[in-house]
C-alpha cells in the first residue's frame, strides 16, 4: 500500500488552537507546556541561545561514551533563563579524529526539561565547532545548509536549529567564547511524522528501497559532492551515512534518510578525502552513486530538485554566518551542478549512464 508524505511545515493548526494562541497574547498570559514541544524546536530557523555547564576538559580527554551530569541555561526572547538538567557524551567516528572538540550527543532529563521547548526530546546529536578558528565555523554552518537544502528536497530529511552556544567547564569554572552549534532531529520524531518507524536493518538492496526518495537523495548527494554514504550497507549494520525509517508492518519500501554531510565537497574542509576505489582525486569532483533499479524516478527528482533552483541559492546566498568567500566558493559549486542537469546531454553522460547496477 503506498503512503504519501506529507510536510508538517505546511500543516495548518486548529481553529481552536489559533483562538488559544490569540487568547494568550491577548491576556499576557505563558503559552501551555503543550506548545514548547520538539515540533516547536525544529520548525524555526532562529538560533538558540544556550550555556551548557559541564566538565569539558574531562569530556575531551577522556576518549570514551561516558555520559556527564551537566545543566542547559536556555535564554528566552524575553531575556529569561530556564535551568535544564542532562547529560553529555562525545559521539562519532571519523570527527573524533580531526576534532579537538568532539561532536556532542544531549540527553535531557525528562521532568526537568517539561515546559521547555525540549520537552519530549530525549536525545539529540549536536555538530559544534570541532575546533577554534573561523574555518572550523564555516565548515559547520555549510553542513547546516546541506540538511537545510535536503529539507527543500524532500520532508523524508533531518531538521536542523542552530544554536549561540557557550560552554562553561564546572570543573575550571571558565567559560568559552560562544560558538556556533546545530541540533539534528531524532530519527524517531522523524518518523513519527509519517507514522512510521526507524528500522534497525543488518542490509538492504535496492528494489527494497522507495524509488522516488532514493532518486532525489543520490541526486543531492551528488549536487553537494558527497561519496562518503552507502544505503545497502554499513560497518556494523545498514547503513553508512544513512538511516531508514518505514511503515510499521517492517514491509518495503523503505526510506534512506542521509546525514553527515562534512566530508562533502560542498563543505570542502582540509581533512576530508575522496575514497581511493573511485578513482576521484578530490572531493570536490563529482561522481553519481545512485542505483540503476531507481533510473525511472530520477527524471522526476530532476524536476524536483530543478524547481526548487533558488530556493537553494538563496538558502546559501542569505546565510549571515558565511563570509563572502566562503558563500562566493559553495554558490559556484552549486550553480555547476545545476548548469549540469539542465544539459540533457551532460545530465545523460554524467549521471544516467553512470548508474550502479
Amino acid at each position: 500500500m503506498r503512503y504519501q508524505l506529507k510536510s508538517v511545515r505546511t500543516r495548518r493548526r486548529p481553529l481552536s488552537t489559533l483562538l488559544l494562541l490569540i487568547g494568550v497574547l491577548l491576556l499576557g498570559m505563558e503559552a501551555p507546556s503543550t506548545l514548547a514541544s520538539e515540533g516547536e524546536l525544529f520548525t524555526s530557523d532562529q538560533a538558540l541561545q544556550v550555556e551548557i555547564q559541564a566538565p569539558w576538559r574531562k569530556l575531551i580527554r577522556k576518549k570514551d561514551n561516558t555520559r556527564w551530569p551537566a545543566k542547559l541555561l536556555l535564554t528566552d526572547a524575553g531575556g529569561g533563563v530556564q535551568t535544564i538538567e542532562l547529560t553529555v557524551e562525545r559521539r562519532g567516528i571519523s570527527r573524533q579524529r580531526v576534532c579537538k572538540f568532539p561532536p556532542i550527543r544531549l540527553r535531557f532529563e525528562k521532568d526537568s526539561a517539561k515546559g521547555t521547548i525540549f520537552e519530549s526530546v530525549g536525545a539529540l546529536k549536536m555538530v559544534t565547532h570541532c575546533a577554534a578558528g573561523t574555518r572550523w565555523t564555516q565548515y559547520y554552518v555549510l553542513e547546516m545548509l546541506a540538511y537545510r537544502i535536503y529539507n527543500l528536497i524532500t520532508d523524508a530529511s533531518f531538521r536542523v536549529r542552530p544554536l549561540r552556544i557557550q560552554y562553561f567547564d564546572t570543573d575550571k569554572e571558565k567559560q568559552a567564547d560562544e560558538n556556533f552549534a546545530f541540533l539534528i532531529e531524532d530519527i524517531d520524531k522523524l518518523a513519527d511524522r509519517f507514522n512510521m518507524k526507524e528500522l534497525q536493518l543488518q542490509s538492504t538492496v535496492p528494489s527494497r528501497q522507495d524509488a522516488e526518495i532514493a532518486s532525489r537523495m543520490a541526486l543531492f548527494q551528488y549536487m553537494i559532492g558527497n561519496l562518503d554514504w552507502s544505503t545497502i550497507e554499513g560497518s556494523d549494520d545498514c547503513c553508512h551515512n544513512a538511516k531508514f525509517i518505514g511503515p510499521k508492518t517492517d514491509e518495503p519500501p523503505f526510506i534512506p534518510v542521509p546525514y553527515d554531510f562534512d566530508s562533502s565537497g560542498f563543505v570542502d574542509p582540509h581533512y576530508a578525502v575522496a575514497p581511493k576505489n573511485l578513482g576521484v582525486r578530490s572531493v570536490t569532483d563529482r561522481y553519481f552513486r545512485g542505483y540503476c533499479r531507481h533510473n525511472r524516478t530520477l527524471p522526476a527528482a530532476r524536476q524536483t530538485i530543478l524547481e526548487h533552483e533558488n530556493d537553494i541559492m538563496a538558502l546559501v546566498r542569505d546565510e549571515p554566518r558565511l563570509n563572502q568567500r566562503t558563500r562566493e566558493k559553495a554558490l559556484d559549486f552549486l550553480q555547476e551542478f545545476f548548469d549540469l542537469i539542465g544539459d540533457t546531454d551532460e545530465w545523460i553522460d554524467k549521471i544516467v549512464s553512470r548508474c550502479r547496477n
